[in-house]
């Protein structure tokens, strides 16, 4: 994808974030000084995960840091270095890879670990126990709480297990 086509999909996905939070408001647009559970942070970008949270995920499911990560979780480019995160849903087929720029901007799905019941709009996370600590430290009632990004080197992702492509994949991968 060119600049032009990332800025576009960008916009396209911001958009389509405030269209959802329109009708799952943040605690920060409802005013409240704790989470109300609207799933909007996990529509908007699964939260990165650091060794320690792969790790204890991994144990939670009673997987190793592998399979965990071939079945889970993908490899994304944040600022030039390179993160994991849960996939969304829809992103079965690319767990263990990089995900390409058009997923990155992705609404056809939360974070796979977002757990809503069809009768109601409060959410929960199914890695409660074993939250990413930057989902755990997110405090979705100020207007900026964002955290740090635990950049990866190429060496421990191999040592997960991946393959080290950093290619855009074709649209039937998807």
């Amino acid at each position: 994808m060119n600049y032009f086509s990332i800025m576009i999909a960008r916009d396209r996905f911001m958009d389509g974030i405030r269209a959802y939070r329109q009708e799952h408001p943040r605690a920060v647009e409802q005013g409240k000084k704790e989470c109300c559970r609207s799933g909007a942070c996990c529509w908007a970008r699964p939260g990165t995960m650091t060794k320690e949270d792969v790790t204890r995920a991994a144990a939670h499911f009673r997987l190793s840091d592998q399979e965990f990560f071939r079945t889970m979780l993908v490899v994304d480019d944040m600022g030039g270095g390179l993160c994991v995160l849960p996939r969304r849903r829809h992103q079965e087929s690319l767990a263990g890879r990089y995900v390409p720029t058009e997923e990155t901007y992705s609404l056809k799905s939360p974070c796979v670990f977002l757990e809503q019941t069809p009768e109601s709009k409060i959410t929960s996370c199914g890695l409660q126990r074993a939250k990413p600590m930057q989902c755990a430290t997110t405090k979705c009632w100020e207007k900026s709480s964002g955290t740090n990004t635990e950049i990866w080197s190429e060496e421990d992702l191999r040592r997960l297990g991946w393959d080290g492509d950093k290619y855009e994949h074709d649209e039937d991968d998807l």
